[in-house]
């Protein structure tokens, strides 16, 4: 009895050995796209295909350089990279931020507990301190 399958017009059958973890993937993506074994597969190539063409816009031999591949790569990275970028600035933006207000809550509650002299004693020694660090990493 025969069958009608998707593009069966277009695909070729081919037996293909397959190390257990690359099995295992293909059949974790399969899963998770809802497809058969052989669509994930063929998914799976197609992408790679894309990207090899892609790399290889030049003409360029079918094994790259590093050289060939940093444009592509950058191309698919770019915009994950950016984000991640955005995220730390502003995550060292809250950081700075919190240490401003500790500094500020610090020298407040230290100004309250001293006397007037001691406080301009205690600010010079921190200022002291704070330029040997300076000194020490210029």
């Amino acid at each position: 009895m025969n069958t009608l399958r998707l593009h069966s017009h277009t695909r070729r059958q081919r037996s293909v050995m397959l190390l257990p973890a690359m099995d295992q993937w293909i059949e974790r993506e399969a899963t998770r796209l809802g497809v058969s074994f052989s669509e994930a597969m063929n998914r799976l190539l197609a992408s790679y295909w894309q990207f090899h063409q892609e790399v290889n816009t030049d003409g360029g031999p079918d094994h790259p350089s590093v050289a060939q591949l940093s444009p592509a790569l950058l191309a698919h990275l770019k915009e994950p990279l950016l984000e991640q970028v955005q995220a730390v600035r502003e995550e060292i933006e809250k950081v700075k931020s919190n240490l401003y207000l500790l500094q500020t809550m610090q020298d407040r509650t230290t100004a309250k507990t001293l006397t007037g002299r001691q406080y301009d004693a205690w600010r010079e020694e921190v200022k002291g301190v704070m330029d040997k660090r300076k000194r020490g990493k210029a």
